[in-house]
């Protein structure tokens, strides 16, 4: 699942990010696509959905 591109529940909002774990601090990375946003870094988030196909490159 890691770099999966993932739809997250965080703080009752949900994400599309791509979802990385740490280990080493038990934390959940949220990297997102856009390079102008900073990783949302949290201990748990529910994970909705994950992106199997887009119609679009994400690049």
């Amino acid at each position: 699942m890691d770099g999966d591109i993932v739809v997250a529940l965080v703080a009752n909002e949900n994400t599309l990010k791509r979802y990385f774990v740490d280990k080493e601090n038990q934390k959940i990375r949220l990297h997102p696509e856009n390079k102008t946003m900073k990783d949302i870094i949290v201990s748990d988030c529910k994970i909705q959905g994950v992106a199997v196909k887009v119609i679009k490159n994400l690049e």
